[in-house]
C-alpha cells in the first residue's frame, strides 16, 4: 500500500483589520443567501492550491517552507471591487461552478511570491496555473439562482482597500466536508 497523500494549500492571510472586514461581508452573504462553505476558510488569497504531498514528507516540507519564507516581508495588496466566476458557462463540470469574490490586484509583489512558490523545490512538481488572486465570498454551495441574487446584492456595493498579507499559512484540505487543518502559519516580518 502506498504512502497516504495530503492535499495542501498555501494561502496568504491579511492584516487583522482587513480580515475582519472581509469576514463580516462573508458572514453577511452566508446569512442572507444560506451559503456557508466559504466560511470554512479564513479570508485569504490562495497562492498555491492543490499541492499533493506524501504524509511522510509533510514535516520536512514545513521546515523547508519556514526557511524559504523567512526573508519575505509583508506583501502590499489592493482589494478592489467584486468579481464573479461562472464556470458553468464554459460547459465543464466544475466542482465550484458559481463563485463570488473580492478582486485582488495582481501587483508585482503578489505575482513575485507566486512565482517563487512555483520554484520552491520542497513542493511537488506542479504546473503553472493561471494566477487570478481573489478572496472568496461564496462558493461550492452556491446555486445558479443564489449566484444571480448575490451578484445583484453586491452590484451597488464596493470593496476598495489597500492592505497587507501579514502571514502565509499551509492548510490541509482533508476532503471531509468543510474540514481544514492548519499545518503552519508563518508571520511575515518587515526587514
Amino acid at each position: 500500500m502506498g504512502t497516504e497523500q495530503k492535499n495542501i494549500a498555501v494561502i496568504g492571510l491579511f492584516s487583522e483589520e482587513t480580515s475582519d472586514r472581509l469576514q463580516e461581508l462573508r458572514a453577511e452573504i452566508a446569512e442572507k443567501f444560506d451559503v456557508r462553505e466559504a466560511l470554512s476558510w479564513p479570508p485569504h488569497v490562495t497562492l498555491r492550491p492543490g499541492l499533493i504531498v506524501p504524509s511522510d514528507k509533510i514535516a520536512d516540507m514545513i521546515s523547508q517552507f519556514k526557511e524559504f519564507i523567512s526573508p519575505i516581508g509583508p506583501i502590499q495588496v489592493v482589494l478592489s471591487g467584486f468579481k464573479f466566476f461562472d464556470n458553468a458557462i464554459v460547459g465543464g463540470t466544475a466542482k465550484n461552478p458559481y463563485v463570488a469574490t473580492v478582486d485582488v490586484a495582481k501587483g508585482a509583489e503578489l505575482s513575485g511570491i507566486n512565482r517563487k512558490l512555483l520554484q520552491f523545490n520542497a513542493f511537488p512538481a506542479q504546473q503553472a496555473r493561471a494566477f487570478d488572486p481573489h478572496v472568496t465570498l461564496a462558493y461550492n454551495d452556491v446555486t445558479e439562482e443564489k449566484f444571480t441574487e448575490i451578484k445583484r446584492y453586491l452590484a451597488d456595493r464596493d470593496f476598495d482597500e489597500k492592505s497587507t498579507i501579514d502571514a502565509i499559512a499551509l492548510y490541509e484540505n482533508t476532503g471531509f466536508g468543510n474540514e481544514r487543518i492548519l499545518l503552519s502559519k508563518l508571520e511575515l516580518i518587515s526587514k
